[in-house]
């Protein structure tokens, strides 16, 4: 949305930052040359979130782990175009041994789903 504030990655790095520990868009950053300012590194999402209100710094966190926080208005979002070409991957794993319940067979074929449907738009944006 037009109202979140913008700001650039040069910008961004100006600014204090609390970071997950092993957090993979700081990795990622880290390995593209970039030198980020870390004020506080933290274990888990919600000493993040906890850094962040006592005003250590901003955060750099997944949409989904903010989400109820944005809904009640806790945190705000700060836009950083440049962060969105950061991609990282996430895995399924399970025990190859065991078969599959039902609901767990559902839930990767959404995922599947998902990942195809959004592979069908990006191929038609490319066709347009």
């Amino acid at each position: 949305p037009a109202h979140r504030k913008k700001i650039s990655l040069g910008e961004l790095f100006q600014i204090p930052l609390v970071v997950r520990r092993r957090s993979t868009t700081l990795r990622e950053l880290l390995r593209q040359g970039y030198r980020p300012n870390i004020a506080v590194e933290c274990d888990v999402s919600e000493a993040v979130k906890a850094a962040v209100q006592r005003e250590l710094g901003v955060g750099i966190l997944y949409r989904d782990t903010v989400h109820a926080d944005l809904k009640n208005r806790n945190l705000k979002i700060l836009h950083v175009p440049d962060l969105e070409a950061i991609r990282t991957q996430s895995f399924i794993i399970y025990n190859r041994f065991k078969p599959l319940s039902a609901i767990t067979r559902d839930f990767l074929n959404v995922l599947e789903e998902s990942r195809v449907s959004k592979v069908e738009r990006a191929l038609r944006k490319i066709a347009e």
